[in-house]
Order: C-alpha cells, then sequence, then structure tokens
C-alpha cells in the first residue's frame, strides 16, 4: 500500500528554528495522533507542500519537500486577535492557536522557505527503506567540506537525515527535480546535497524513500576545473564505523574511476588487549586498524591509507 493512502494533513505555518538537521517539529495536533498509536518517530516522514512563484513567472506551482520528524512538539503560537474570529468567544484557546511546523532555517534557505510561510504538513508512516543512497554535492565548495568533514558526517548521517526525495519521480510523466538537503557538519559549516539514486529504487509515483539505519551512502566528487598542469586524486577507501547516533551507516567517497580492491579476512583483538606490542607514545584519538607489520608491507596494503571494517560472525556463533 502506498504510504500515501490514508495521510492525515493539517494547514500550518512555517516556524523557522536551529535544528540543524533535516527532521522538524510537528504541531501539538499531529503529535496528539501519532502518541495515541504508538508510532516511533523513526517511522515517520513529513511531507511539507507549499505553492512558490513558477519558473516562468506565470502564477505558482505546487511544490513539496520531504523531512523526517524530531519526535518533538513545535512551540505554540497565539493567533492575533485580528485573525480569531472574534465574535465567537466561545471559541476553544486551540483554536486560536497557529499551527506551526518548525524547520531548521539554513534548511529553509537552502530551499527557498521563509518564516510564516503557508503550508500544509502531510504524514506518511511505515514508509519504503533505501539501503543504498548515491548523493552528490550542489557546488565544488560543498565537496571540500564534506571532504574536511568526513568522519564527522559519517557518524551522524542518519541522526540528521530520515526523508529522500525520490529522483526517478514523476507526476503525468514529467520527472520531478528532487529537492536539495543540507548537513551540518560543524558549528558553521553546513553542506547542500542532491540524491541522485536510491537502491532499492521506489516506483516512480512515490515521492519519497526513508534511508535505511545501515544504509551504504555514496557520495560522488563534484570538484573545481583544474588548470591542464594540475593533478591530483580524489579517490578515497570506504570507512565504516558503528556509533549509538548513525546505528551502523557507511559513507563512502566516490571518484569518477572506482578500482575493485582486495578484501582481507584477519582476526580482530582490542588493543587494550595487547598493549606490549606497541611502543609507548600518545594515544591516537582517531578510528584506527592496527595490522602486522609484515601484512602491512605486502601487496595487499600498498598504497592503502584507510579501510572498510566489517565485523564477520562465522556460522555456528
Amino acid at each position: 500500500m502506498p504510504p500515501r493512502r490514508n495521510a492525515q494533513s493539517v494547514s500550518a505555518e512555517i516556524s523557522l528554528s536551529h535544528l540543524k538537521s533535516c527532521l522538524a517539529n510537528l504541531p501539538t495536533s499531529l503529535v496528539s495522533l501519532l502518541v495515541n498509536v504508538n508510532t516511533p518517530a523513526q517511522n515517520v516522514i513529513i511531507e511539507l507542500s507549499y505553492r512558490e512563484a513558477s519558473p516562468t513567472g506565470a502564477g505558482s506551482q505546487q511544490r513539496s519537500i520531504f523531512v523526517g520528524w524530531t519526535g518533538m512538539p513545535s512551540k505554540r503560537r497565539t493567533a492575533p486577535p485580528g485573525t480569531r474570529d472574534g465574535l465567537n468567544g466561545s471559541r476553544s484557546s486551540r483554536d486560536q492557536e497557529v499551527q506551526l511546523v518548525e524547520l531548521d532555517a539554513t534548511l529553509a534557505k537552502s530551499l527557498g522557505i521563509s518564516e510564516g510561510q503557508k503550508i500544509t504538513a502531510t504524514i506518511h508512516l511505515d514508509p519504503p527503506l533505501a539501503h543504498t543512497i548515491n548523493i552528490e554535492p550542489l557546488t565544488p565548495e560543498d565537496w571540500e567540506i564534506i571532504e574536511l568533514h568526513a568522519t564527522f558526517l559519517e557518524l551522524n548521517l542518519i541522526s540528521q537525515i530520515r526523508a529522500l526525495p525520490n529522483p526517478l519521480y514523476k507526476i503525468g510523466g514529467n520527472p520531478v527535480e528532487p529537492h536539495a538537503l543540507t548537513l551540518h557538519l560543524s558549528p558553521t559549516s553546513t553542506a547542500n546535497i542532491k540524491v541522485i539514486s536510491l537502491d532499492p529504487s521506489p516506483p516512480a509515483d512515490l515521492p519519497f524513500a526513508k534511508i535505511s539505519p545501515d544504509a551504504e551512502v555514496i557520495v560522488a566528487p563534484k570538484t573545481r576545473q583544474k588548470s591542464s598542469h594540475s593533478s591530483g586524486d580524489h579517490r578515497s577507501v570506504a570507512s565504516t564505523s558503528k556509533s549509538k547516533r548513525s546505528a551502523t551507516s557507511t559513507v563512502r567517497r566516490r571518484s569518477a574511476k572506482e578500482e575493485r580492491r582486495p578484501t582481507m579476512f584477519l582476526r580482530g583483538l582490542d588493543r587494550s588487549s595487547c598493549e606490549e606490542w606497541f611502543d609507548e607514545g600518545p594515544l591516537v584519538q582517531d578510528l584506527s586498524v592496527w595490522v602486522d607489520h609484515d601484512l602491512l608491507s605486502g601487496e595487499a596494503f600498498k598504497g592503502v591509507n584507510y579501510v572498510a571494517v566489517d565485523v564477520i560472525r562465522p556460522a555456528g556463533l
């Protein structure tokens, strides 16, 4: 059953906030509905529909963006006296409140959404999952910021993004450009990305999917044009990590020409159980893997600086 069926919606206004994610706070009316049916925040996709000026200048057109839910209600705001239908003094205080959807200010700016904008918020439950997501930075500047904060992105992407626009979505046979997503990579740095493809791919009549907790996210480079004498290799080997915030997501940067890389199976030990094998010195704070020197100098690890690590449990254990 498509998630759009039997969806609940409410008319609301946008309230800009510093949520630093592609998630939103919902009006109390929708929050109460979700709480009453014990719906986890992770299973909710929010569709925000609004009118925007047509690129041709002829009137306006309907547009939708898709975000996740923080699990929190938005703040309450009382409607101005002139908008309360003051002749009806029996209206309750809830009727006099403005329904607000709180959205991150940086994300809203990238999408052209402003404070107080009228929207319709629709909730969709149990959307289809995407396990492999190919994304691309919007600009070379976005790519450079992502490269600088690759580790932070890997650890925090799942906590910032839940809803993914379907790049294959069509209306009346016409493709719909997926809206941008904003990543907060440091207190002062953000990067905008767009979704290139999803796997498994949602049907063309479904405008969104949800990122899987164990999704692999592949970032395609978007480099600046170089002069003829410059050279450089933007290839990066995958890096996998597990954390409480991002579950088991994998983020890797993709080069234009990816090479097939060798796979090795080794027994893993915690460094604390074999400290006598290490020279004294300051502890390495980054995510690191240590291997025997003979292996490191062999052909398999030649030129390798980064690796992807998967924990394999043999059958029978």
